[in-house]
């Protein structure tokens, strides 16, 4: 429908809505105080009413005199989809280094950890939806053929950073209430090779959950690499650094 023939049929409704009202109102004025002679009352109320009751002011439309939405009130909102968005400040050109790992007391393995801090998941999607955020750590490597097992790296002690790290970051879990789960190493390290889902190898593994959106949750935790005592020395693991692998949103659904 073009703009002049949007016009054209709002001020036709409004002439007919118009002639409606009209009516209407002559037929109680006639009732309060019905004018004399009264030979033709009745012809005027029959007429008035099925005049009252017929309703031109939409097209098509038959048998009643009704109240019509205007044009411009007939979508007064939109409501956004919205998105949901996983970041951290570790980059291929800006890894997280846990230095150098060192023997733990009990010789079985090379231990060292770091803080992992800044995990930001950022939900603006409409519908108060879940989310649940999975992380799965891959094989290291040195790019000469040796491996450390995914399943060796694990991330712990996850806490909102308002409790824990400054700046302020203004963690804002919304109406929701959103759960971190501890991936810990393995007791002994396993063995390149060797399958399995321990640590946060092998498989997705729930690291923070939220009963429902939108959030802007900020946390911070610590990741830890279990080397086996088998790692040759020295071992460079992407550049003499280590980082996370791509942490991944998974929405629930409703």
């Amino acid at each position: 429908m073009t703009e002049k023939q949007t016009i054209e049929s709002v001020d036709e409704r409004l002439v007919n809505f118009t002639r409606c009202v009209l009516a209407l109102s002559a037929l109680i004025i006639i009732y309060i105080d019905p004018s004399e002679p009264d030979r033709l009352v009745n012809i005027t109320y029959t007429t008035l009413a099925l005049y009252t009751g017929y309703d031109p002011s939409k097209p098509g439309s038959q048998g009643r005199c009704a109240f019509h939405e205007p044009a411009f009130l007939s979508r007064i909102a939109t409501i956004p989809p919205g998105t949901i968005t996983v970041t951290t400040p570790y980059t291929p050109a800006n890894p997280l280094n846990l230095g150098t790992v060192n023997l733990n007391p009990a010789l079985t393995g090379y231990l060292g950890s770091a803080p992992f801090q800044h995990i930001n998941v950022f939900d603006t999607r409409s519908g108060a939806q879940a989310w649940t955020l999975t992380a799965i750590a891959g094989d290291m490597s040195d790019g000469a053929g040796h491996f450390i097992n995914g399943q060796n790296l694990g991330l712990t002690n996850l806490l909102p950073e308002t409790a824990n790290v400054l700046p302020n970051r203004n963690n804002n879990a919304g109406l929701g209430t959103i759960t971190a789960t501890d991936n810990a190493v393995p007791a002994l390290p396993v063995l390149a090779g060797v399958a399995g889902t321990a640590g946060l190898g092998g498989a997705q593994h729930t690291v923070l959950h939220a009963t429902q959106g939108p959030s802007d949750a900020w946390y911070s935790g610590t990741l830890t690499l279990f080397a086996p005592t088998t790692t040759r020395s020295p071992i460079v693991t992407r550049s003499s650094q280590t980082t996370l692998p791509p942490v991944m949103p998974k929405p629930s659904p409703i």
